[in-house]
């Protein structure tokens, strides 16, 4: 995207949002107080634009609950509305926010997520079912908002760059499903990731939208 004015970036403790964090340095930080509410996500956003044009945001926010293995035969109301619940509202009200400044000049909006929505996880059912609303989403922001230059991605990557229980189970459950690219370190993924997002923003992705784009070494090949 030429001229790419200011990008909000939701971030969190995960080396993925750090790695984003690190390579988007000058963009304005979302923390989680700031899509606990539709409110709130408007007031960020709109502190992030008093300077210049929003032009991007990135979610690459996760809480700490839902990278925590909760048996599915044992999750409660709690365990649910804080791996999943949580995790749908703070996109759905970013996304809104969002909209209010791109509908009149377009926008880019990528959501940055495990793969475990596309497959399911063991252990970790509230945030595989997260993601792939998160997918679903991004879908129907791509489609309904189109014919406004808005357009949306999801960036699906291997569920050992999110860091806490997941990314010490994620290897062990996949095994039949190994990665296609042998010996990718964290690191070169983590490159990876950030390469992608920075194609999806720029001017050679622009007709492109609604994707999902995995970042896994091919452990996953989602259409």
């Amino acid at each position: 995207m030429s001229g790419l004015g200011s990008i909000a970036l939701s971030v969190c403790g995960t080396p993925v949002s750090a790695a984003l964090a690190r390579a988007f340095e000058g963009a304005a930080l979302i923390r989680e107080d700031d899509h606990r509410s539709r409110t709130a996500a408007a007031a960020a956003l709109a502190r992030v634009s008093e300077k210049e044009n929003l032009q991007a945001l990135i979610h690459a926010w996760v809480p700490d609950a839902a990278l925590a293995a909760r048996p599915l035969a044992r999750l409660d109301d709690q365990d649910w509305d804080a791996g999943c619940e949580r995790v749908i509202r703070s996109t759905i009200v970013l996304m809104q926010a969002a909209y209010e400044h791109f509908r009149e000049r377009g926008g880019v909006i990528i959501v940055v997520q495990p793969t475990i929505g596309l497959a399911g996880q063991k252990n970790f059912a509230a945030y595989s079912a997260a993601c792939e609303a998160q997918r679903c989403l991004v879908k129907s922001v791509a489609r309904a908002w189109g014919r406004r230059n808005i357009r949306a991605h999801s960036v699906v990557a291997a569920p050992e760059l999110f860091g806490g229980e997941m990314a010490e189970s994620a290897p062990r459950e996949s095994l039949l499903s190994p990665l296609s690219l042998r010996g990718r370190t964290s690191e070169a993924l983590l490159d990876s990731v950030v390469s992608t997002v920075r194609f999806l923003l720029s001017d050679g992705a622009s007709n492109l939208t609604g994707t999902t784009t995995a970042v896994d070494a091919g452990r996953w090949m989602p259409l």
